[in-house]
This record gives C-alpha cells, structure tokens and sequence, in this order.
C-alpha cells in the first residue's frame, strides 16, 4: 500500500500538457504549391536523385496533412500551374492562376502557401487575386522579382548555413532553436498568450528524435533539416509589422506579417494579409523537412497565423490547464482536465522523465473533449504498473 501511495505522489507531480490546437474554419479551401520538378514532364532532377527525397518536399505534404488534420481542405499543386509565364503537365499546358484561385464553388481558394522548395523565380505575382499569402521562400519575401514587398532591398531573405540545422551540425546552441518574440509582437492577435521564457523567446525548433540521424550510415540526405528564413538586413516595409527576430541573430526578422492597407515597400497599398514564415524547405539537393521539425508550439504558432491571414479573430492562446490526479482506489487512478469539444485526447506515460517524447507509450486514446471545467476524465487500471510512472494528456489531432 505504501509503495502505490508513492507511486500515484510521483504521478500527481508528473503530469504534463502538450498545446493545445485551434480547430481552423472549415469554409474554403488551402493552395500549397509544390517544386515543379514534382513534374516529370519538365524536370527530372528530383527523379534521379537516388538519395531523396524524390518527386515531394516532405515538409510541405506534412504542412497539407497537419491543416487537415485540424480541419481544413488543402490542395497541392505544382508551382508552375499557377504561373502564367511557365507550363506544366509535362510542359505542354501554361500556368493558369484564374483556373485555381478565381473564387466560387468548392475550389475557393482562402490562402495560397508558397512553397519554399520551390526556386525563387516559379514563384509567381498574384497581387492582383487579394487572397492571403504565406511564404517562408527567402526570395521573395522582398522587393525582387515577383517578391511580397514586406521588405525593402532586393536581396531581402537570408537562407545561409548559419541558418541551418542538420544531423551533422555540431551541438546546437541554444539559441538555434529559438526566436525572440518583439514588443509589438507580443502583442498581435497570432501571439498572445504563447508561452515565452525570461528571454522572451519561444522554441520553435524540436529536439533531433533518437535515430533520426542515421543516414549517413545508409548514404542518405539529414533526416533532421530545419532552415530558419530571416530578412538579412533590409529594413521592413512601413506596413510590415516584425513580429519575432531569430535569437541567434536578433536583428534578423524572421517572423513577420503585413495587413490589409499598409504600404508595401515598393509604396503601393497591400490589398491581402502577408506572413513571412520563419522557416521553409530549401530545394534542390536538400531532404526539405523544415516542416516536420518544427515544435508542438510552433506548429500552432503556424496555425495562429494561417488563421489571421484568412481573417479569422482569434482568441489568446490557452493551454490546457492543470490537470487533476486522484487515487480512486488502490488500484485506479483518475486524472481530470479542462480541455475542448473540438478535440479528442490520449495519455501517454513512461517511467523515465528524462525520455524523449517519441519514446513515450499510448496508454489510453480516443478520449472525447468535453466542456467544461476539469470535465474530461480517465480511470488508469494502477495495478500491475511500476513504481513510479510518468504521464501526459494530448489532444488530438
């Protein structure tokens, strides 16, 4: 008895929460292009590389799965379909923005993401549709070529090593993983309430999993790549608001958005919300998985933002809660937390707190939310577990 009174202390101090993500709108529908090398018929670069990726940027099919996932309708499209001065299936047909985003119907387009794994110059100018953009593509975050004018200086847009993490960088500093959220990003709609630390910085950057970096023992490109995408040194446009600087270089915006009527750095009026993401896939001869190392919390912070740019009102970021533990008898435990109706959840548990999350077990899954106050519930059978255990609540997806 004395051992399982222990047991269920250490638990009621070892429970944890993970973000919690909003639900987006389910109205409309999210373009994401694609590397036009993901056409045989123009390219086969992609194709004949034997080490990978291949015809996908991994980075941007997780980006389409994880908005559905949270309630959107996404479509993936290779760049050039939306280029009116380049062609595509197999070279033969030319770029036809107005055919994918001239709104009506079920192909209503709400927000276009513009691949990063794409080279600078597919990227086309859609000014003239007014729908929402966003885009960790270094090259055009400026004023060259076809660029979003949120900053001045065509060589806006920085996409150099420094800037990259990979399986063969060396220990990482600290502030590789991390951007520093600015005053007046504090306090813009996508930001408020997300947890910032003493420094007021936010990890944006995961950890590397454990045999993540194993390729080069199998000739393969880094698992792990994440490129972070500042704007170097050009200034922001007067209508750019510089919402977070990547901490490593804390004069670097990496992390911005424009609104609706600001003045663009070329001087014209912005007719559709920007954001400059603070990461993207880099192209060719890359693994382009910059998507899939992001955090928990900055996977949200991505979905904060693509919500603001479809001109959605947010409401500040609140994570769970504390989550309450009891001893229902001496072979069941209860925890109960305050959570969402638009969420489901699940427990996972380990007995060494010091693991890393993939290593974490399922105990218990499809947990439904329910409102209300600490009104989502879950019996744990204590009975045949160790001593000490360690548990934390999900929500799902």
């Amino acid at each position: 008895m004395k051992s399982r009174t222990v047991w269920a202390s250490a638990l009621a101090l070892a429970v944890t929460l993970t973000p919690l993500l909003e639900t987006m709108a389910q109205d409309g529908i999210i373009l994401i292009t694609a590397r036009r090398q993901g056409d045989t018929g123009i390219s086969t670069t992609d194709l004949d590389d034997v080490k990978g990726p291949g015809q996908i940027s991994p980075g941007d099919t997780a980006m389409h799965s994880f908005l559905g996932d949270n309630g959107h309708s996404c479509r993936l499209v290779v760049v050039n379909a939306i280029n009116p001065g380049a062609f595509y299936g197999g070279g033969t047909i030319p770029g036809n923005p107005a055919g994918f985003l001239t709104p009506g119907g079920a192909s209503n387009v709400k927000l276009v993401i513009l691949t990063a794994a794409a080279s600078t110059a597919d990227n086309p100018n859609l000014t003239s549709f007014s729908i929402p953009t966003m885009t960790g593509e270094f090259g055009i975050i400026g004023s060259a070529g076809n660029g979003l004018q949120m900053y001045a200086g065509t060589g806006a847009g920085n996409p150099n090593a420094a800037f990259l993490l990979t399986n063969a960088s060396p220990a990482i500093a600290t502030n590789a993983l991390y951007m520093t959220v600015t005053a007046a990003g504090k306090l813009h709609p996508i930001m408020q309430g997300i947890p910032l630390d003493a420094a007021d910085r936010v990890k944006m950057v995961r950890d590397r999993y454990p045999g993540e970096d194993n390729t080069a023992s199998f000739g393969g490109k880094a698992n792990y790549e994440f490129w972070w995408v500042t704007a170097g040194a050009s200034a922001p446009a007067a209508g750019t608001t510089v919402l977070a600087t990547q901490s490593s270089a804390p004069t670097e915006p990496c992390f911005s958005v424009a609104d609706i009527g600001g003045v663009l750095a070329d001087s014209s009026t912005n007719s559709r919300r920007l954001v400059h993401l603070p990461f993207g896939e880099q192209s060719t001869g890359y693994s382009r998985r910059s998507f899939n190392c992001l955090s928990d919390i900055g996977k949200v912070i991505f979905l904060r933002a693509a919500k603001w740019a479809m001109g959605e009102t947010l409401t500040p970021y609140v994570p769970l809660g504390v989550i309450q533990t009891s001893m229902v008898s001496p072979t069941k435990l209860e925890l109960r937390w305050t959570g969402s109706t638009a969420k489901n959840y699940k427990v996972l548990g380990t007995t060494d707190l010091g693991a890393l999350s993939t290593t974490w077990q399922t105990v218990v899954q499809d947990i439904p939310g329910v409102a209300g106050v600490d009104a989502i519930s879950v019996k744990l059978d204590i009975s045949a577990g160790p001593q000490y255990a360690f548990f934390r609540v999900m929500p799902v997806p």
